[in-house]
């Protein structure tokens, strides 16, 4: 990977680019710094750019469909008094806005929303009444230190039977030192149904990547938790399974995770029933569930399989989940993109969609009907 700085030298102009976009007739200095190479263009000639990026809505639900969806809306805080938001909590009105446009326009206004980084009921609330859609709002606050939290927003048509949050004071033991909280953001299950068909949603943020190559033992250990966590997450999935052996689970959010192993820990692997053997990974898991989940990003080409860009890195964090009870009504999952392929700068544009967060939505479409039970 090679990074372009276009105004890193005097007189250069500034290139606004999205994701995807060639940089044509292009000459400058290569440096090399950060462990990174990147390309500081000549202010002459000037490169020229390849088209840019556009929105790309999902599709539409049918009538025989309802939708399963999720997005991080990255520190949506409405409390412009937090020491731990971003700037953007003076602009909450119209970053509220922006998000509305985003899960009616772009997402499509799905059944069940699973949301990820809101900071409380108040700030969902405010959401689902610009929304203006029959969505109630469902939040509870957890142990994040930058009160970012996981909930949903259910529309009028699903049933809801309950909703509650699920480890808030479970805790995990690092390598060195005490016990520590495991769940900053504790998951929250949604038990629902529609047309008197029942189902289940679990909507997750797992500890990130971040220092997950540290050997640090002492404190928190990035790998011990991650683990940890998969391995919560998963025995909360296979207890549903036990004791709802016909239930569809659907399994949403940020897992901060790949789909495939990281060579660290297989926090997906773990959370589906398919871990990674030791021989393979830092901290092994063993296999807690049984049947196994799908991973619904792997139902999409190559190419579109990621919702969020690191560093130039296009990759996958947001999932959904499917057990084969769910898989029976799947029909087709869908990315919206309208974040990870624009640039930051956009975030505070409120008269545009795009980038309202840092992620791309992902939408699920399901059969209303349950299926046909064809025994003779």
């Amino acid at each position: 990977m090679i990074r372009v700085d276009s105004d890193a030298q005097p007189g250069a102009p500034v290139l606004t680019v999205t994701a995807n976009v060639t940089i044509n007739n292009i000459t400058g200095v290569l440096d090399f710094s950060s462990a990174r190479y990147t390309l500081l263009p000549d202010a002459s000639p000037a490169p020229s750019l390849g088209p840019l990026s556009t929105l790309n809505p999902v599709p539409a639900p049918d009538p025989s469909e309802f939708t399963i969806a999720t997005i991080n809306l990255e520190r949506f805080y409405d409390d412009v008094s937090n020491t731990s938001a971003s700037d953007n909590d003076a602009n909450f009105v119209p970053r509220r806005a922006k998000a509305a446009r985003v899960i009616r326009d772009v997402m499509r206004l799905p059944d069940v929303v699973g949301v990820v980084e809101v900071e409380n009921l108040n700030a969902l609330q405010g959401l689902a009444n610009e929304l203006a859609a029959g969505y109630t709002p469902y939040i509870f606050e957890g142990n994040d230190p930058s009160k970012i939290n996981v909930g949903f927003l259910v529309k009028s048509r699903i049933t809801v039977n309950s909703v509650a949050q699920v480890g808030k004071d479970t805790q995990y033991s690092p390598p060195i030192g005490s016990p520590q909280i495991l769940n900053d953001r504790p998951p929250v299950v949604l038990s629902a149904a529609i047309n008197g068909s029942p189902f289940t949603v679990i909507v997750n943020h797992l500890r990130s990547l971040i220092d997950v190559s540290s050997t640090t033992t002492s404190g928190e250990n990035p790998r011990a938790k991650r683990r940890a966590q998969a391995e919560f997450l998963a025995n909360l999935i296979q207890n549903i399974q036990t004791t709802k052996p016909q239930e569809p689970i659907a399994v949403v959010g940020d897992f901060d995770a790949f789909q495939f192993n990281d060579g660290y820990v297989d926090v997906l692997g773990t959370v589906r029933g398919v871990p990674t053997p030791a021989t393979q990974v830092t901290l092994a898991s063993n296999d807690l569930v049984n049947p196994d989940l799908n991973a619904l990003v792997d139902t999409l080409p190559e190419a579109q399989r990621y919702s969020y860009t690191f560093e130039g890195n296009a990759q996958t964090l947001d999932h959904i989940l499917l057990n084969s009870a769910f898989q029976q009504r799947f029909r087709r999952f869908a990315i919206g993109r309208v974040n990870a392929d624009f640039p930051a700068a956009w975030r505070t544009d409120f008269n545009r969609t795009e980038r309202v967060s840092d992620h791309d939505p992902a939408v699920a479409y399901f059969s209303l009907l349950p299926p046909i039970n064809r025994r003779r």
